[in-house]
């Protein structure tokens, strides 16, 4: 694990193409809000696939497989790549949508054509330097769960292979996406919101539901909800979309 300074993450920031003005001051209040500037940071629980790395990348955005695997993951800790990754998803620095929910992010957000000073941004992120164990402690490693987040299926009874992304939706209003992979898994971005996912759900005997085979795509008419389909023919609702029938 390495906790690096804020100055640091300035550094690292321009170095790999960042823009050299307010923003890599910003975007190091974001790293340092997401991970402490712990550079093995990571969130397996995410919804998004997990995060991980300094500015907490989603699994989903590693292209194309769309899932966080091992290799990506090694890759996401160190703090050039994560950076490279981070100026791609925010446009360098111009576009917060990606850290909804991260405090200077929202700030972003809620302020667009505005440059937040320095004390807006220590405001909104706790943090006060230089190191940040001066400030909020560092966010330690948590180490993967015990057990695979995929479920079961037939071809895959323990659930451990990755599954790949097979479908996706986006939000009438384009404020936001949905992805699907194969095992039910569903990923929500921007504004979109997650109402269940195949892992949520139970058979009779209150077990974890098991596929009988895979999901191939998903479907949906407004913000509320959204369907998945699996290849047998097998439909599952979610949200306010209501069960018509399957084949």
């Amino acid at each position: 694990m390495t906790v690096l300074t804020i100055d640091d993450v300035q550094a690292i920031w321009v170095s790999n193409g960042g823009a050299d003005d307010w923003r890599k001051e910003a975007w190091a209040f974001i790293a340092y809000c997401e991970s402490g500037f712990n550079t093995e940071a990571a969130n397996w629980n995410d919804p998004c696939g997990g995060s991980f790395g300094l500015w907490q990348i989603n699994g989903v955005h590693n292209f194309p497989s769309g899932v966080a695997d091992p290799n990506w993951i090694n890759l996401m800790y160190d703090a050039n790549n994560n950076a490279k990754v981070a100026i791609q998803l925010s446009a360098n620095g111009t576009n917060p949508q990606p850290w909804i929910g991260d405090p200077v992010g929202d700030w972003l957000l809620n302020h667009p054509g505005q440059i937040p000073t320095t004390a807006i941004l220590e405001s909104i992120s706790g943090y006060h330097g230089p190191n940040p164990t001066e400030g909020n402690p560092p966010v330690p490693p948590t180490p993967p769960p015990e057990e695979p987040p995929f479920p079961p299926t037939v071809d895959d009874p323990e659930g451990k292979e990755i599954p790949p992304i097979v479908g996706g939706w986006h939000l009438p209003n384009g404020q936001g996406y949905y992805q699907v992979d194969a095992a039910g898994g569903v990923y929500a971005h921007g504004k979109a919101q997650v109402f269940g996912s195949i892992h949520t759900l139970k058979d009779k005997e209150g077990k974890p539901l098991k596929l009988e085979a895979p999901i191939v795509g998903m479907s949906g008419y407004d913000s509320n909800g959204y369907t998945l389909y699996g290849a047998d023919g097998g439909v599952f609702c979610f949200g306010s979309n209501l069960y018509l029938g399957g084949a």
